[in-house]
């Protein structure tokens, strides 16, 4: 298993999509302070916002995308580092064999589900 992810703040993916559909101006919501929301209304929304991470991960991985890290890690580094350089021409197909080393070797997008 990866290890976790070490976070830049204290706020969570999760709970920033929670905030953001709790935010949303629909008026089914009334637009209340998080932090005085009842925890059981925190919980809904929370579920919700797990719910629209994992549909849109899904989605996108159905449509050949995948979430990479901005800056490649040393183990992706290196995995581009050991493709063969056998083509005598320097030809489009080298570059994609880098880059899907590159990503074959990048962690696991993780997220606090």
């Amino acid at each position: 298993m990866a290890k976790a992810v070490e976070r830049k703040n204290l706020m969570t993916i999760r709970e920033k999509v929670a905030r953001a559909i709790h935010s949303n101006p629909d008026p089914i919501w009334t637009v209340v302070d998080w932090n005085a929301m009842h925890p059981d209304a925190q919980a809904l929304i929370m579920r919700q916002a797990t719910a629209a991470i994992n549909a849109f991960l899904t989605a996108a991985a159905e449509e050949g995308w995948r979430i990479a890290r901005d800056e490649a890690t040393k183990k992706m580094i290196s995995a581009g580092k050991k493709v063969p350089f056998l083509e005598p021409n320097f030809s489009n197909s080298y570059p994609d064999k880098i880059y899907r080393a590159m990503l074959a070797a990048a962690p696991e997008f993780e997220w606090d589900k």
